[in-house]
């Protein structure tokens, strides 16, 4: 999976759009803030570059676990990892509503297919279940 990142060269349009996958979670001011700020100060290109190839690498090493049980340490150091790479990515304080919905984008009918051609088949399914095993509610 490929993922696109604004970087400092990359055109805004005239109106941001705040992220669909975040309009289930309540919003504050200063969330909204955030966002604008990220918004304004994207990443560069190669900082981009490095999270893209660290989530691959991730994702891989997920993957290759997929014949283990979702509750072993193995898969859950590999999701907390996952985790902590797309809060540093995202700039925010508390990844689990993000990863919540990141799993939901793993069971989107549209992009199961694309995951699971890349990753093999039931790689969507698996990390969705991974994710959501490792951010249940305790």
């Amino acid at each position: 999976m490929n993922f696109e990142f604004m970087t400092i060269d990359t055109p805004l349009p005239p109106c941001m759009p705040f992220p669909r996958a975040l309009t289930g979670f309540p919003v504050s001011s200063t969330a909204k803030d955030k966002f604008l700020s990220v918004a304004r100060t994207p990443v560069s290109k190669e900082v981009a570059e490095s999270y893209n190839k660290r989530i691959e690498a991730i994702l891989q090493k997920l993957i290759a676990k997929q014949n283990c049980d979702i509750d072993s340490f193995e898969v859950k150091e590999l999701v907390g990892e996952y985790g902590f790479v797309m809060k540093q990515l995202a700039q925010i304080k508390e990844e689990k509503g993000f990863m919540m919905a990141q799993a939901q984008y793993y069971r989107n009918e549209q992009i199961k297919p694309m995951i699971d051609e890349k990753y093999g088949e039931g790689a969507s399914d698996f990390f969705a279940q991974a994710i959501e095993n490792y951010y249940k509610v305790k």
